[in-house]
């Protein structure tokens, strides 16, 4: 089950890929326990959890917006 589950995460961040979206936010078990959030980089398709009161700056600090 959890391979399959990989999988359907991988699809996702390829279409955004294809659709040139910079950033994915997805939500995990943890992010509901420590408040953490993942962020995934298109450009060399890096992960890192950051706090969930980050979710909105990070992107606007990567654009220089």
């Amino acid at each position: 089950m959890r391979a399959r589950f990989k999988q359907f995460i991988g699809k996702r961040y390829a279409r955004k890929d294809v659709a040139g979206t910079p950033f994915c936010f997805p939500i995990d078990g943890l992010t509901k326990e420590d408040g953490t959030g993942m962020v995934r980089n298109r450009d060399d398709a890096s992960r890192m959890r950051i706090d969930k009161s980050r979710c909105v700056e990070y992107p606007r600090d990567k654009l220089g917006l």
